[in-house]
């Protein structure tokens, strides 16, 4: 299989190919982790979301392997290295081993394995067949056993995704190169804040020194494309299609803010419906209706995925719904509400929001003046 790339096309055999997903965790990417709390605009990072779920959801289609990568460290930071190291300094300086609370409530600490900060973020969950190798270095490769896994996968082909793309995408490239891996970067599905907004950001200079010595660089489309190209059928997508899988890549398309990802999830006779209902009916039928009801409110929209329960087609689960989203209903702040949803063959025929307070309150009302 080939895809467009630089510095020429990239020839990779999907089944001897694993996508790496580099510290896509809550360290590096959700606000409570040690970067939003260092001051750091995590909005970089999270805009690689929405493209990465897209790769992962067709990799995993077409018998890909997934590997994550995630920093994390011992409680006693006995893993940490040499404290006159510099790699000790810049550690400390990111705070690791500080205590803090989670978005639940629950007792965490920045960078320590087994807390929320080095989970990885919500819309990238790792399926049950993914792999995922704790790293304690910026390179995934350094005194762990990445190695020997790719190895034993039979795996010749990498392609790079995640976080950041100087330090800890470009340290683990470089070395996969040097025991002969063939690496290609996702340009769209890996972020750097230093440097950005310059003239010539760090995440530029790191692609031109990729595709220049250690690799080749490419997009999402570009790889969507050569894999759909290469399903069976020619050219049927390769996208997911158990309900589970659809509902998370379309959370992450819904947090991108981009309504075309978004659309592309719902079938044609699809049915959106919002309770209670705003002064419209809430009942949106058809998919030109669904994109007008979404149009105007996605800027705002945000769906922060909790407790997946799947029963056949339907996908239920928590979500936190942003103010934007239930103004038309007279709700003036973010809430959390239930979603579901009805997936079949990997399209989304009903999606429904419901907000159990105002639903209350709402039946409240009516029976007051019931009686």
């Amino acid at each position: 299989m080939s895809l467009s790339a630089r510095p020429g096309p990239f020839e990779m055999e999907p089944s001897r190919t694993a996508v790496i997903v580099v510290d896509m965790q809550n360290d590096f990417a959700s606000e409570g982790g040690a970067f939003a709390r260092g001051g750091r605009d995590v909005s970089l990072i999270r805009s690689v979301i929405a493209p990465t779920s897209r790769v992962l959801a067709a990799a995993r289609a077409a018998g890909m392997a997934v590997v994550y990568l995630r920093s994390e460290w011992r409680p006693d930071l006995s893993d940490l290295g040499a404290p006159d190291a510099k790699f000790w300094g810049v550690m400390r300086r990111a705070g690791i081993g500080e205590p803090v609370t989670g978005p639940e409530g629950q007792a965490s600490r920045i960078f320590i394995r087994d807390t929320w900060n080095t989970e990885i973020v919500q819309e990238l969950t790792p399926e049950p067949s993914d792999v995922v190798v704790a790293k304690r270095r910026f390179s995934g490769f350094h005194a762990t056993e990445l190695d020997a896994i790719l190895r034993g996968l039979g795996i010749r082909s990498l392609v790079f995704t995640g976080c950041t793309t100087s330090v800890c995408v470009e340290s683990t490239l470089r070395d996969a190169m040097h025991y002969d891996y063939r690496c290609l970067l996702l340009e769209d599905c890996t972020a750097e804040r230093i440097g950005h907004g310059l003239a010539r950001s760090n995440h530029e200079a790191s692609l031109l020194v990729i595709e220049r010595v250690f690799g080749w660089v490419s997009d999402s489309s570009a790889l969507l494309a050569a894999l759909a190209a290469a399903a069976p059928g020619g050219g049927a997508a390769a996208a997911p299609q158990d309900p589970a899988s659809v509902v998370r890549a379309f959370d992450a398309a819904c947090n991108s803010r981009d309504l075309e990802a978004v659309m592309a999830f719902f079938a044609d006779d699809a049915v959106v419906t919002q309770r209670p209902p705003p002064p419209d009916g809430g009942v949106y039928r058809g998919k030109d209706h669904v994109r007008r009801w979404f149009a105007p409110q996605l800027a705002g929209f945000h769906v922060d995925s909790q407790d997946h329960r799947t029963s056949g087609e339907t996908v239920a689960w928590t979500a936190t719904l942003s103010a934007d989203v239930l103004r038309r209903s007279g709700i003036s702040h973010p809430v959390e509400a239930r979603a579901e949803a009805v997936v079949r063959a990997g399209k989304i025929v009903s999606f429904a929001v419901t907000n159990p307070s105002s639903t209350a309150a709402a039946e409240a009302q009516a029976a007051g003046a019931r009686s």
